[in-house]
């Protein structure tokens, strides 16, 4: 017997024995979610919960279903770690949308608390996993292998409790985590809802948890209470210092089969497709092109060189997640990436060898941008770090890698590509500010903003720029035009954008895709409405994208999986249906031939009609 076949043949034996006494006894366990350390009162509530939960005998465990932080940060993090640690039983945790949204660092700081964003394991009668959602509502299609693979050593006739964030209803690809669960007994549990409240979704029954939190008010705060009896399900609302509440019953003797939810296909509404693939990978960021060659960064920490047909020329391993997109030194046909611990790495296009290696010693948090001339005259890179109680932008020689000069930006994270125009570095961060930086020392110029609170900060877009001025949108709503020279609002108009947004190649142009629908082409000098396109993309699309011109036609990506394109008539028709998950920018290649790219890493390179 070979060592790897002991070594599988071992695990087996250890999941049999681990799952032997299934049903064998009662497990009571509480269910903590939304406890949005950061906010308010919540590390005074959720040090009563935690009080109230070691109070209670008999418990086995608490699952903590995301939300744990308002705003991502290292701090809250540390806090809630440091309450939650007081549990006399043991704990798990996932993430929910609050602890990966507004932080944009592939959930460092979750990690760094609690080392993994899914867990497995086994109390009493029943089988516990847990599974991340990410920020929008989204299985990653590694965890969903995960899954389907820890699943064949589960018994048939084992109780499954699997816990996400988000409600069912709310994951965009949960038909993919149905068809794989939906012949077992299960039980979902969620957050999000801030409620207690029962759930069914298709066939598989389940509960939300209420908040932890009781936003101020005296004694409500609280958990859920759920006893796993061998007939039974049974959940119970704690409020406060009061008994709990019975909030609902399964009855496992009336579990039966779920049908099937059939997944909608890829579709092809004429383009030609040249080439397509899949990297069975969360992908947080479009590929890099370089001439006919496409590089695909994702989560398992590959970098993809893909030839002109789709073949794949060589694949750079770096260990660690990468969210950044890379760039390229078209001068030394260079790649320049950056991995979520602070890596930056230099690499032959050619044959993917590593060329240089720097240690920015903190997490990157921004795309990548090459800057053809840069400060005297050399190509320069421009790349974000963030520690979550600061952050920096670094201007580094693309050739040594070596520092130009730094802007340190005390409280806001820099998330997206800064845009370089006039000798000016222009970007948004989530301090609710726009920063224009002179290009050659990194001196700040001015400062803007409009509305300052966190939430709407214009972090996420991309700016754009007609030369004299930039424009930007926030998740308030508002598209705004400023002068490039003062940093003065020349105009604000609210189009219901999020953090999409594009220019057209006259730059006489806005194009905005918003979330309620809605897609507006706007003069970009005045600020004034040329034509609203609706309905067109489907409502809540928060993902961000730059939608792009090409001979009079726009194409954007957008969140239900469509690639859209809006044709000189205005009239707006789907080119491709790439699947349930989000679609990044749309990149152009060349000639007609661009690059669609999803969040599951489906990529499809296509050429559009003539």
């Amino acid at each position: 017997m070979s060592r790897a076949v002991k070594k599988r043949f071992l695990q087996f034996v250890f999941i049999l024995l681990a799952f032997a006494s299934l049903f064998a006894q009662e497990t009571e366990f509480a269910v903590i979610s939304d406890t949005h350390i950061g906010a308010g009162s919540a590390v005074k509530e959720l040090e009563s919960v935690v009080a109230a939960i070691n109070a209670r005998k008999g418990l086995e465990f608490v699952a903590v279903t995301g939300d744990i932080t308002e705003k991502g940060r290292p701090s809250e993090f540390t806090e809630a770690k440091k309450i939650l640690d007081g549990l006399k039983i043991p704990y798990r945790v996932i993430p929910g949308n609050h602890d990966s949204h507004w932080i944009g660092n592939g959930l460092t700081n979750f990690r760094n608390a609690w080392l993994d964003d899914r867990f497995l394991f086994q109390r009493g009668n029943g089988v516990f996993i847990g599974l991340n959602t990410w920020d929008s509502g989204h299985l990653a299609p590694e965890d969903l292998a995960w899954l389907d693979k820890t699943l064949e050593s589960v018994p048939a006739a084992a109780a499954i409790f699997l816990f996400v964030h988000y409600p069912p209803d709310s994951i965009d690809n949960w038909f993919a985590a149905h068809n794989i669960l939906k012949d077992r007994h299960v039980c979902l549990i969620c957050g999000h809802g801030h409620k207690t409240q029962r759930l069914e979704s298709h066939g598989i029954p389940g509960t939300m948890a209420r908040a932890a939190i009781g936003r101020g008010k005296a004694d409500a705060w609280g958990y859920l209470l759920v006893r796993n009896a061998p007939n039974a399900v049974d959940f119970f609302e704690a409020t406060g210092n009061a008994a709990p509440a019975p909030a609902g019953t399964i009855n496992k003797n009336e579990w039966k089969p779920a049908a099937e939810m059939p997944p909608k296909p890829f579709q092809n509404f004429g383009v030609k497709i040249l080439w397509e693939k899949e990297l069975g990978t969360h992908m947080a960021v479009p590929p890099a092109v370089h001439k006919d060659r496409i590089y695909a960064a994702d989560g398992a920490g590959n970098i993809t060189s893909f030839g002109p047909n789709g073949d794949i020329r060589w694949t750079h391993k770096t260990q660690d997640m990468l969210i950044s997109r890379p760039a390229i030194d078209i001068d030394k046909e260079e790649l320049l990436a950056a991995s979520r611990n602070g890596r930056l790495l230099k690499i032959d296009v050619h044959n993917g060898l590593t060329v240089r290696v720097k240690e920015l010693g903190e997490p990157v948090t921004s795309q990548l941008e090459v800057i053809k001339k840069g400060p005297q005259g050399r190509l320069a890179l421009l790349v974000a770090t963030n520690t979550g109680a600061s952050s920096a932008l670094f201007c580094l020689d693309a050739e040594t890698l070596e520092r130009i000069w730094v802007n340190p930006k005390p409280g806001g994270m820099i998330q997206t590509r800064p845009l370089v125009v006039s000798s000016r570095v222009v970007y948004g961060s989530w301090d609710g500010h726009v920063h224009c930086l002179a290009l050659k020392d990194g001196r700040e110029l001015w400062s803007w903003t409009e509305n300052n609170n966190f939430y709407y900060s214009p972090a996420g877009c991309v700016p754009a720029t007609d030369g004299k001025n930039i424009f930007v949108c926030a998740p308030d709503g508002f598209v705004s035009s400023i002068d490039l020279e003062t940093g003065r609002t020349k105009w604000r108009e609210k189009f219901a954008s999020w953090e999409s947004l594009g220019i057209s190649a006259d730059k006489k142009r806005l194009f905005i895709k918003s979330r309620i629908d809605e897609f507006n082409v706007v003069d970009a000098k005045a600020g004034r409405l040329i034509r609203k396109i609706s309905p067109s993309h489907g409502k809540g699309d928060l993902m961000p994208s730059e939608p792009v011109e090409w001979k009079g036609r726009i194409l954007f990506g957008a969140q239900n999986g469509y690639v859209y394109q809006i044709e000189r008539s205005y009239r707006i028709k789907p080119l491709l249906f790439l699947g349930a998950a989000a679609v990044h920018s749309i990149q152009h290649v060349q000639g007609d031939i661009f690059a669609a790219s999803n969040v599951d890493g489906r990529i499809v390179v296509f050429e559009l009609p003539r």
